[in-house]
């Protein structure tokens, strides 16, 4: 598994580097050890993250089984017409392959944003969310869907829609979340509930009613920070 990081044409081999050229928003305050900014970043260019991908691949059996990525830390994708107004998809990263498409979030114990409900209270966000999930669920929404994160929508839409503009038809939306092993995954509640909304089974891509013709997997990964990463 080949896997190359950059940013708008500068190769990104060091932490250093990545900030320098694909910084998080928040700059030096989200810059530190503990925080998923830096710990995707270490991850990403360990010689573990290699290994996560490939298994990754090879646990969905997607063939053929992609050889190379291009990764760019920091990436954003446009929701398109008619999500109304607000921020594209930040990925943490955007891994390109020959026929697949990776969009990764990173969270050490940070929850995935908002429950939709409250979202809702925002004006902006209103119709976004209308949207998000008639694209996901069509006229079968599930009964706790306000009680749903956002960010487990946007993660998914925004890799889709990239996948689309790059006419690309398979779609991992990958969110790794980083733990020491004294500690359980907090987001684990909140992903079970989000996959069990969608009413298929894991073994299997998922096919949204807003684009029937992608193949979609949504996957999450405990990574134990340590020396050697463990997954």
């Amino acid at each position: 598994m080949t896997i190359r990081i950059e940013k708008n044409g500068h190769p990104i081999t060091t932490t250093n580097e990545w900030f320098e050229y694909a910084p998080p928003k928040g700059k030096e305050k989200q810059w530190k050890e503990g925080r998923s900014a830096l710990e995707m970043a270490n991850f990403s260019l360990s010689k573990s993250f290699p290994e996560l991908i490939t298994k990754v691949i090879n646990d969905i059996k997607l063939f053929p089984t992609e050889t190379e990525f291009i990764c760019e830390p920091e990436a954003c994708s446009s929701f398109g017409k008619g999500f109304g107004r607000g921020e594209p998809r930040n990925h943490d990263l955007l891994m390109i392959g020959k026929n697949t498409l990776i969009g990764i979030e990173a969270k050490v114990f940070e929850p995935f944003d908002s429950r939709i409900g409250e979202k809702r209270k925002k004006v902006k966000s209103e119709r976004r969310i209308n949207r998000f999930l008639d694209f996901v669920y069509g006229n079968n929404k599930p009964y706790n869907v306000e009680n749903l994160y956002y960010q487990l929508f946007s993660a998914t839409l925004g890799s889709i829609k990239e996948a689309e503009r790059r006419n690309i038809s398979n779609v991992i939306v990958l969110f790794l979340v980083f733990t020491d092993k004294t500690k359980k995954d907090p987001n684990d509640e909140a992903f079970n509930d989000f996959i069990e909304s969608l009413s298929a089974t894991m073994d299997n891509p998922f096919h949204f009613p807003g684009a029937p013709s992608i193949n979609c997997w949504i996957k999450k990964y405990v990574i134990e920070i340590g020396v050697n990463y463990k997954f």
